[in-house]
């Protein structure tokens, strides 16, 4: 939207407020340009609209998000998590994710192909769960309430930002992503205590049980606690 070009009205597309955040499109457009400038107002919009002018379709919408995804400078990959672009985005995208229209089930298809799932362990990224061979079968949120889960387990967790910001959980709990149950979190506690003891990650397991009112009893007969996390004082 930088330049001005001249274009067939068919040709042109208005971008609808949903896909815009901060009065600017979402997504970037496409190097042919087919996004209507923002100096248009409404009322324009009316009259051009009697005269064949068009609204971006979703299939457009993915063509756009699918070439943001491939480019180095990505959006949705390299703006920081907390960036309220990515409530913008949410809110855009979960919109064919929950319509009923039978008239989307192919671009709920394509959304859920798509890697836009962001994963706690670095810059990974993945696609809905079950939606492709050797994709992952179950996607978390990163906490059991406000309690963070774990991360040396072996659970694909969702970035924890993301995972606590409200809009985005709808997002993509829209996706597939589910809360885990604790208790799979207090097996995978254990089976990891029972087969690499003193692990790094022991003071964030025991922090986990403790506020999700793990059993001490039966604590005792498994964990394992370094020494060297506890101070010593000579006599």
């Amino acid at each position: 939207m930088g330049r001005r070009q001249f274009k067939s009205l068919l040709q042109v597309r208005d971008v609808p407020p949903a896909a815009l955040h901060q009065g600017k499109p979402i997504l970037p457009d496409l190097a042919d340009d087919v996004y209507l400038a923002s100096e248009y107002t409404f009322r324009h919009k009316q009259r051009l609209e009697e005269l064949g002018l068009k609204r971006l379709a979703w299939s457009e919408v993915l063509d756009r998000l699918h070439a943001d995804l491939v480019n180095g400078q990505s959006k949705l990959r390299t703006k920081d998590s907390a960036d309220p672009w990515h409530e913008a985005f949410a809110r855009l995208i979960i919109t064919p994710l929950r319509a009923r229209n039978s008239s989307l089930v192919t671009i709920r298809d394509r959304i859920k192909k798509l890697a836009l799932i962001p994963l706690i362990g670095g810059n990974q990224w993945t696609g809905a769960p079950n939606t492709s061979l050797g994709g992952s079968k179950e996607i978390y949120f990163a906490f059991t309430g406000t309690t963070p889960i774990p991360k040396n387990l072996s659970l694909r967790l969702l970035d924890k930002t993301a995972s606590q910001n409200q809009t985005r959980r709808l997002f993509y709990k829209a996706l597939g992503v589910k809360d885990c149950p604790k208790e799979t979190v207090f097996a995978m506690i254990k089976l990891r205590h029972s087969t690499v003891p003193f692990s790094d990650g022991f003071v964030d397991d025991l922090r986990y049980m403790y506020h999700q009112e793990y059993d001490l009893d039966d604590i005792k007969s498994w964990v394992y606690v370094s020494a060297l996390f506890f101070p010593v004082y000579a006599a």
